[in-house]
C-alpha cells in the first residue's frame, strides 16, 4: 500500500512537470522492482503458512491415531495399515561379508519417515562399532597388501635365479622388472621433490644452495683460467 501511494505521488509530480522524465523512469523502475519482490515474498510466505498448517493437521491426526492404539495387547494387520504408509528397502552394501548392511526406511501415515533420535549411549556404541569396523577393514587391507608383496618378491626372486642361470627369457623379464622399479623410484623422487618445492622455506633453501654452487663453479673456472694464463706465460 505504501508503494502504491508513492507511485501515485510520483506520477502526479511527473504529470505536473515537477519531476524530470529521467528521474521518473528511474524511481518507477525501483518501486516496480521492490513491489514485485514483495509480492513474490508474500506468495512464498502464504505457501509456507499453508504447508505448516497442513503439517499441523497431519501431526494432529497421527497423535489421535497413537492415542487410539495406546493400549494394545496384539499387533494386528489393521493396526499396521493404519500406521504405516510404505516401507522402502535400500540396496545392500558391504557385499557378502559380515560388514554387510541394508537400510530400511519406514514411512508412517500423516508424518512420513520418522527416526527416533539416538541416546548418548547409543551414539557412543555406534561410533565404537564404526571404529572397530574401520580398523578391521584396514587390518584386512594391510594383510592383503603384505601377502601381495610377498608373492611379488617370491616371483621376482625366482625370475632372478633363472636369469642368473642363463635363461634368456628370464633375463629379459628380470631386466624389465629392474627398469620398471627404476621408473617407479624416479616417479616417487619427482613427487617428493614437487611436495618439497611447494614449501616456500624449502624452495628458498634450494635456491640458495644453487646460488652457492654457481658461485663455487665460477670461482673454480676463474682459478683454472688463471692457472692456464700462468702456464702460457711460463
Amino acid at each position: 500500500m505504501d508503494l502504491d501511494n508513492l507511485i501515485k505521488g510520483l506520477y502526479e509530480n511527473f504529470t505536473l512537470g515537477r519531476l524530470p522524465e529521467r528521474q521518473f523512469n528511474r524511481l518507477m523502475t525501483e518501486y516496480d522492482t521492490e513491489q514485485s519482490n514483495l509480492e513474490q515474498r508474500i506468495s512464498e510466505l502464504e505457501t509456507a503458512t499453508e504447508r505448516i498448517s497442513t503439517k499441523a493437521v497431519q501431526i494432529d491426526k497421527f497423535v489421535r491415531l497413537v492415542k487410539k492404539y495406546r493400549d494394545f495387547e496384539e499387533l494386528t494387520t489393521p493396526m499396521l495399515n493404519d500406521f504405516i504408509e510404505k516401507v522402502v528397502i535400500h540396496e545392500a552394501e558391504g557385499g557378502r561379508t559380515k560388514d554387510r548392511t541394508q537400510q530400511v526406511d519406514i514411512y508412517f501415515n500423516f508424518i512420513g519417515n520418522f527416526v527416533l533420535p539416538l541416546s548418548e549411549d547409543e551414539v557412543e556404541a555406534l561410533q565404537s562399532e564404526e571404529a572397530r569396523r574401520a580398523e578391521e577393514i584396514a587390518e584386512r587391507k594391510r594383510k592383503s597388501s603384505k601377502k601381495s608383496t610377498q608373492k611379488r618378491n617370491q616371483k621376482r626372486a625366482e625370475i632372478k635365479a633363472k636369469a642368473e642361470a642363463g635363461d634368456s627369457e628370464a633375463m629379459a623379464e628380470y631386466k624389465a622388472i629392474l627398469e620398471k622399479g627404476r621408473q617407479n623410484n624416479r616417479k616417487r623422487a619427482e613427487k617428493m621433490r614437487e611436495l618439497r618445492m611447494s614449501d616456500p622455506e624449502y624452495r628458498a633453501k634450494m635456491e640458495e644452495k644453487e646460488r652457492l654452487a654457481l658461485e663455487r663453479e665460477k670461482k673454480r673456472q676463474e682459478r683454472a683460467t688463471k692457472k692456464k694464463k700462468i702456464a702460457l706465460a711460463e
